[in-house]
C-alpha cells in the first residue's frame, strides 16, 4: 500500500465472484504512512576515543522535525526526552565511561501521536589508557653550577594501549614546566644548568589518533651556589732562605658552613700539591729555603 491510498472490503455470503451470493461493501478508510526517521550518533571525542576521566558528550540527529531520543549505555537506559544531547557524566548518579561501550539511541518520529516510527543508530567507544607512564631518576641528583647532569632514564617502563612517545619537561619549581623541544625519548640528559631545575617526562599515548598524557614524578636537580676562591693575601713576598713566611689569608672567598678549603704549594706554578693539613681558610706556612 502507498501513501494516502483508500481500502474497503466487499463481504460475500457465499465464494466471491459466485453471481448467486449477496455482498455488501464497507466504508473505505484512509492509508496514512508515517516516515521512518533517519537517525545518526556522533560524539566528540576523536574516532570516539576518549582519555581516562575524559567528559564525552554524544549527540543524535534525525532526518525529521520532531523527535524524541532515548540514550542507552550498554543496554542501560539513562535519558529519554526530547533533547538530543546526552552527557553521561552530568547524570546524577555520574555514569562512567570504560573502553568497550556501546552508546545506542532510539530516534522516535512525532511521538506524541497515536502512531509513530522508531529507528536506532549506535557507536562504540574506545578508551585510551596509560596504564603506567613510568618512573625516573638519575645518579646524582646535586651538581655544581655549570656542570651538566647525568642523564635521566627510566626505572620503570611507561605502558599504554596506544602508541607511545615522550616529552620532557623542565620548570624552576615543582608546579609550572615548560616542554624541551626533540626531547621525544625515555632517556634525556640535560645540558649545564646553573640554578636548581625540576624534570619529568610526560608518556603520550596515541590510539585512533586521540593523544592522551600522563605525567612521570619529578627529579629535582639541585644546583649548589658558585663558590670564589677568593685572592691570597699578602700576593707576594720575598724572604730570606730559612725565614717563615706571613700567614697566607683568603680575601673574597667563599664562606660558609658547608665550604672546606684545601691549600696547595708549587715550586713552578704549574704542578701543584696538597699541603697535608692545611684546610683552614688562612694558612701559617712553615721555615722556607726555595722559592
Amino acid at each position: 500500500l502507498a501513501n494516502n491510498e483508500n481500502v474497503r472490503v466487499e463481504v460475500f455470503n457465499g465464494p466471491a465472484g459466485d453471481p448467486s451470493v449477496c455482498s455488501d461493501i464497507s466504508e473505505r478508510f484512509n492509508i496514512q504512512t508515517l516516515p521512518t526517521p533517519v537517525p545518526t550518533l556522533i560524539s566528540n571525542a576523536i574516532a570516539d576515543t576518549f582519555c581516562v576521566g575524559e567528559e564525552v558528550i554524544f549527540t543524535a540527529g534525525s532526518n525529521l522535525a520532531s523527535n524524541s531520543y532515548e540514550f542507552f549505555v550498554n543496554g542501560n537506559s539513562y535519558q529519554s526526552s526530547t533533547s538530543n544531547i546526552f552527557n553521561p557524566q552530568t547524570l546524577t548518579p555520574q555514569v562512567l565511561l570504560n573502553d568497550g561501550d556501546i552508546i545506542r539511541v532510539v530516534v522516535t518520529s512525532n511521538p506524541y501521536y497515536f502512531s509513530s516510527c522508531t529507528a536506532v543508530a549506535t557507536l562504540s567507544l574506545s578508551e585510551n589508557i596509560i596504564i603506567d607512564p613510568g618512573t625516573i631518576n638519575t645518579v646524582t641528583n646535586t651538581i655544581c653550577s655549570g656542570d651538566t647532569p647525568a642523564a635521566l632514564t627510566p626505572v620503570a617502563v611507561a605502558s599504554a594501549t596506544g602508541n607511545i612517545t615522550y616529552r620532557w619537561e623542565s620548570g624552576l619549581d615543582s608546579v609550572t614546566f615548560n616542554a624541551i623541544p626533540s626531547t621525544n625519548s625515555s632517556t634525556y640528559v640535560p645540558g649545564s644548568i646553573t640554578q636548581t631545575t625540576f624534570f619529568r617526562r610526560i608518556t603520550i599515548s596515541t590510539l585512533n589518533g586521540k593523544a592522551c598524557e600522563e605525567a612521570s614524578n619529578i627529579l629535582e636537580i639541585t644546583v649548589t651556589p658558585p663558590i670564589s676562591g677568593g685572592t691570597v693575601s699578602p700576593v707576594n713576598q720575598t724572604i730570606c732562605s730559612g725565614d717563615t713566611p706571613a700567614t697566607l689569608q683568603i680575601i673574597g672567598g667563599s664562606t660558609g658552613l658547608a665550604i672546606t678549603y684545601q691549600w696547595q704549594e708549587s715550586v713552578d706554578g704549574i704542578t701543584f700539591t696538597d699541603i697535608t693539613s692545611a684546610t683552614s681558610q688562612d694558612f701559617t706556612p712553615g721555615v722556607l729555603n726555595a722559592t
